[in-house]
């Protein structure tokens, strides 16, 4: 089970655009998996909740996903200032976080273990992969 918070709502309406468009890609990808018979036999089931560009919100989501729902992985997080406040908590329960939509450094310098950013510039410079 993957966990991802995607931003539908709030005030800045490229971002929306942006997480509307995530959800679509992901839901195809993962019916695409499951189709011929998922991961090593598991069936993928995606949890997802919207954090309205809300750094607070941004972190009760991820807690939730992370405590409660019990995912394996979060993906697709849209946002540097929800991002910031998340990757304690990615790196505190060492789950990765794939596809984080940001071009921030501070996601890039130091490299994060757990936080792989959308960017192939920064995806090449990883040495653990």
């Amino acid at each position: 089970m993957g966990g991802a918070y995607w931003l539908i709502s709030g005030p800045n309406w490229s971002s929306c655009a942006t997480g509307t468009n995530l959800i679509s890609g992901a839901e195809a990808a993962i019916s695409e998996i499951n189709d011929v018979g998922g991961i090593n036999g598991r069936k993928l089931r995606m949890i997802s909740y919207d954090d309205a560009y809300d750094p607070p919100k941004a972190v009760e989501n991820t807690q939730k996903l992370i405590n409660q729902d019990k995912v394996f992985a979060l993906f697709n997080y849209v946002g540097t200032p929800t991002g910031v406040k998340v990757a304690p908590l990615v790196q505190e329960a060492q789950i990765p976080l794939v596809g984080m939509f940001t071009g921030a450094e501070a996601f890039r310098s130091p490299l994060q273990k757990y936080i792989l950013i959308s960017e192939v510039h920064t995806m090449k410079k990883l040495s653990w992969l």
